[in-house]
């Protein structure tokens, strides 16, 4: 059997690729994926998502044996990126009456896909439904989880969530499609899967989580790995879990990352720090040559100010701080105040090339950075109190 019945009337008839050991050219995928799409079956019939590009055989194969492509009448498309809508084009072409739905956002995406203007989208919003006769499905949207056009899709009637890329995990199973709750292997790689696609948007998917946790939820079928129908809040509590603000005070955060080879950048940071007021911040002066990336990735994403020490080496940014400036994409750090200093020989460009890395990831950068030339005098340490009391500033402001 190519496609599996999960609830009354609905259908996983996805496919699968245990061979895949790199997704998105980053992601490793140690035990492969699934391209879950499922077909709900009322008087008229809808399919949610389709498949990667290449893997329309297994997909038309499962959908065959439950009834002909002809029949359907509805796609659903959750998400528009590649591994789920590859094989639209496709689908059209054997079937040119489908009427096409997704949310608003994701029409002029979908366009991008079929590359066909003539052909009629349905853009939906959050609390839309369609009713298929005797079987329906709400649409929810959940943006930027991970893409600006993400929606969930509900079935009422089944109590079955269709969370296009949330609460999923690259695994391709050997046998079952429905997941082990507390399986290592699984809880790994759905850790796994929101910490490198899903935690730069953590604040939208927690949003989202805390909206589908009070629906009566009976299945979650996602986009990738198993279907789970054991403990189907499991992964949903979890995100709650590891959204949650990592460093917990009542004061506002302030990281400085600092890297220096003779001490002069070094002493900057310590007169900023020494100048930001202590009953209003915590305070995280951090070598960028010691810290692990993963302890680096929870203080960015805990600080309301971010603060990058670099000595301007061969007209560059040293190397420790690039790797931390590198790790802002892959946590939650959009609309985070940041400002960079340090000190130089000659040249001193660094703070500003990674004043314009920063305001490239929608950072909001404080400007003019503080410099030094070579070892820091008492009037340019002055003047790095000065730059660290008009940050803090900046970030209360």
């Amino acid at each position: 059997m190519a496609s599996i019945k999960i609830s009354d009337r609905i259908y996983w008839v996805g496919a699968k690729d245990p061979s895949l050991r790199v997704f998105d050219l980053y992601v490793k995928t140690t035990y492969g994926t699934t391209y879950n799409s499922y077909l709900i079956t009322g008087d008229k019939v809808a399919l949610i998502d389709a498949v990667k590009d290449g893997f329309e055989g297994q997909f038309f194969e499962a959908i065959a044996e439950i009834l002909p492509i002809e029949k359907i009448d509805y796609l659903v498309v959750n998400h528009n990126e590649p591994d789920h809508s590859g094989a639209i084009i496709e689908l059209l072409r054997r079937n040119p009456r489908i009427q096409i739905v997704c949310s608003k956002p994701a029409v002029p995406f979908l366009r991008n896909v079929i590359n066909d203007d003539a052909r009629p989208i349905e853009g939906v919003k959050g609390g839309d439904k369609l009713d298929l006769g005797g079987i329906s499905l709400e649409f929810m949207t959940a943006p930027f989880m991970h893409w600006p056009d993400t929606m969930f899709t509900y079935c009422p009637e089944r109590k079955v969530l269709f969370p296009c890329d949330g609460y999923a995990a690259h695994l391709c199973p050997d046998d079952s499609m429905y997941a082990k709750v507390g399986d290592p292997v699984l809880e790994h790689e759905a850790w796994y899967y929101y910490d490198c696609i899903m935690r730069p948007f953590a604040p939208f998917s927690r949003k989202a989580s805390e909206a589908v946790l009070q629906r009566e939820i009976a299945v979650v079928a996602p986009s990738h790995g198993p279907i789970n129908a054991d403990q189907p809040k499991h992964f949903i509590q979890k995100y709650l879990e590891w959204t949650a603000p990592k460093i917990k005070s009542d004061k506002k955060a302030l990281a400085i990352f600092v890297a220096s080879s003779y001490g002069n950048t070094k002493a900057m940071a310590d007169a900023i720090a020494a100048a930001i007021p202590s009953d209003r911040f915590d305070v995280h002066l951090v070598d960028a040559m010691e810290v692990t990336q993963e302890r680096a990735r929870d203080i960015i994403e805990a600080a309301d100010g971010i603060l990058f020490g670099t000595p301007t080496f061969a007209g560059d940014v040293v190397k420790p701080i690039w790797d931390i400036a590198h790790l802002l994409p892959s946590v939650s750090a959009t609309g985070k105040k940041a400002a960079a200093f340090g000190s130089y020989g000659w040249g001193g460009q660094a703070p500003e090339i990674l004043e314009g890395y920063l305001e490239q990831l929608k950072l909001k950068v404080f400007k003019p950075g503080a410099k030094a030339r070579l070892v820091p005098s008492l009037a340019e340490l002055d003047e790095c109190r000065a730059f660290g009391r008009a940050f803090s500033e900046f970030v209360l402001g």
